[in-house]
C-alpha cells in the first residue's frame, strides 16, 4: 500500500513539474495590480491618439510592459484608426487637449495558466478651445475582458483585450467595431 501512495505522489509531482498542472489560485495582489497598470497603459495610449497628433505610428507599450506580439499588432492598427478618427473629429470642430484613463479590477479568475480580468475603464477627455459655457470634458466608463498568460520565464504577458459594449455605442477610443 505504501508503495502505491509514493508512486501516486510522484506522479502528481511530475505532472506539475512538467507544467501540465492547472494552478487555480490567483497571482499575488501586486501582480494583479501590475496587470491592471498594463491594461491602463494600453488604453491610455489609444486615448492619447485622440489628443496628440504625434502619436501616429507604432505603439510603445511593449517597451515598458509585457504584451504579446499579436496584441501589439492590434494596438498599432488601432492607433492608426484613432488618428484618423481624431482628424475627422477635428474637422467637425471637436478637439481634445488632454486625457485621463483609470482602471478598476472588478473580477479576477485563474484558468489554467491564464488570468482573466474584468476591468472597468473610466476615461475623461478634456475639450480643447471651447469657449465659456461649453462642456469642459466628456467621460465614459467601459467594462473590458482581458487575458494574461504566463510565458516560459514565468512572466505574465497581456494577450487579449475586448471592450464589453453590449448594444450601446462603442467607446470613443475603441475601433474594434
Amino acid at each position: 500500500m505504501r508503495h502505491y501512495r509514493v508512486a501516486g505522489i510522484c506522479a502528481v509531482l511530475l505532472v506539475f513539474a512538467l507544467g501540465c498542472g492547472s494552478p487555480k489560485s490567483l497571482p499575488p495582489q501586486a501582480e494583479i495590480t501590475n496587470m491592471a497598470e498594463t491594461v491602463r497603459a494600453l488604453l491610455a495610449e489609444r486615448t492619447e491618439a485622440l489628443v496628440d497628433a504625434n502619436t501616429i505610428g507604432k505603439t510603445t507599450i511593449g517597451e515598458t510592459h509585457a504584451v504579446s506580439v499579436a496584441l501589439l499588432r492590434v494596438q498599432d492598427e488601432s492607433l492608426v484608426k484613432l488618428a484618423e478618427r481624431r482628424e475627422r473629429l477635428a474637422a467637425l470642430g471637436e478637439r481634445y487637449s488632454k486625457s485621463e484613463v483609470r482602471i478598476h479590477v472588478d473580477r479576477a479568475k485563474a484558468e489554467g495558466h491564464e488570468v482573466r480580468l474584468r476591468v472597468s475603464e473610466t476615461t475623461t477627455l478634456t475639450f480643447a478651445g471651447l469657449g465659456p459655457g461649453g462642456p469642459g470634458a466628456t467621460s465614459f466608463k467601459t467594462p473590458h475582458d482581458v487575458v494574461f498568460t504566463k510565458d516560459s520565464s514565468g512572466k505574465w504577458v497581456f494577450i487579449s483585450q475586448k471592450s464589453i459594449t453590449g448594444t450601446g455605442p462603442a467607446p470613443l477610443n475603441d475601433v474594434s467595431n
